[in-house]
């Protein structure tokens, strides 16, 4: 059993995740790893264990992460096994490998479960192996974690924000030249960017004549970015706009002191939300909408001058996001 983090708990006590190794086999038969998360009391007693990567084989879970959310509850994060195990005495890569969320009440019981494999994809950063090293609550109230050379920005909801992968090299590992970059190490700064921490080890090859391994530190903005202005180029992140049958617009874009927002929508949803986020993720305008309502006025002349989104969700989704500039 391998303890990773701990964090104080809502109540007082104190939660900490675990990866259990289960070698059950032998020589790569039906081994599999086992995220848990352990809830104790003030004084270490502990009072729940939950497994929410499940106990299935051939292979489960591995890496955990987890941080207390705003409503009372916990978000974790955790990744597929790297290895897929069989009846043979070799392992296989887990080709279908990717992160999971789970939003956990505080008597350990599921609230919700979800993969951001689509978001993942749609973000350019998929990989065949994610390790889960850690996470933190930003300023803004939300998370980022570091995943490897990944590192991701999410709502307490699990919706990505932005996402980078980490390259201050330059180039991509080849047959001629092969290396790896880790982070293991994140924390935010006082400026609201980022310093994160790791080692690069590179086999002999065309750029490091022999074997290397050293540590390193990157100092990235508020954005994730290693080089400036990289978020200028960031996708609108939308969760299932194949979904959205109707019409959504907003106009004047750029804006200065007002916006229109016209929809309509024939989706069979629990209710429609209107919201309003920067480019940091925080929300700044939100409201309830009507089903046969055409068209909202808001009024945007307070907002600070930049980029925003403007998102439309219904049920326990987005529906479709837009992108708009406030100028002055």
């Amino acid at each position: 059993m391998q303890a990773r983090h701990i964090i104080p708990a809502h109540d007082g006590g104190y939660i900490f995740t675990n990866i259990e190794q289960r070698l059950l086999g032998g020589g790569g038969v039906d081994d599999h790893d086992v995220t848990t998360i352990i809830k104790t009391d003030s004084l270490g007693v502990e009072q729940w264990r939950i497994r929410p990567g499940g106990l299935g084989m051939p292979y489960t879970s591995e890496f955990i992460v987890l941080q207390p959310t705003d409503d009372g509850n916990y978000l974790c994060a955790w990744a597929d096994n790297e290895w897929r195990t069989s009846n043979f005495n070799h392992y296989n890569f887990n080709p279908d490998a990717t992160i999971w969320f789970a939003k956990i009440a505080p008597d350990g019981s599921k609230i919700w479960e979800k993969n951001i494999q689509q978001l993942i994809d749609r973000w350019n950063v998929d990989d065949t192996y994610y390790s889960m090293e850690q996470m933190i609550r930003t300023t803004d109230s939300n998370f980022v974690f570091i995943s490897d050379d990944r590192l991701f920005k999410i709502n307490q909801e699990a919706e990505i924000i932005w996402a980078r992968k980490l390259n201050p090299l330059g180039f991509e590992s080849s047959p001629e030249q092969e290396y790896y970059l880790s982070c293991y190490g994140l924390n935010q700064t006082s400026d609201g960017g980022y310093v994160c921490t790791g080692q690069l080890f590179a086999y002999a090859g065309t750029v490091f004549p022999e074997f290397t391994q050293t540590g390193f530190v990157l100092k990235l903005d508020e954005y994730g970015c290693y080089e400036a202005d990289c978020h200028l180029e960031d996708p609108v992140s939308t969760i299932s706009p194949e979904a959205f049958t109707g019409h959504f617009m907003v106009y004047p874009n750029p804006a200065k002191s007002y916006l229109i927002v016209e929809y309509a929508t024939v989706m069979s949803v629990d209710r429609l939300l209107l919201t309003i986020t920067d480019l940091n993720g925080r929300q700044v305008h939100q409201q309830m909408l009507s089903h046969q309502q055409d068209e909202v006025l808001l009024s945007v002349d307070k907002f600070p001058v930049g980029q925003y989104f403007c998102t439309l969700k219904g049920g326990k989704g987005i529906i479709k996001t837009e992108k708009f500039v406030l100028i002055r």
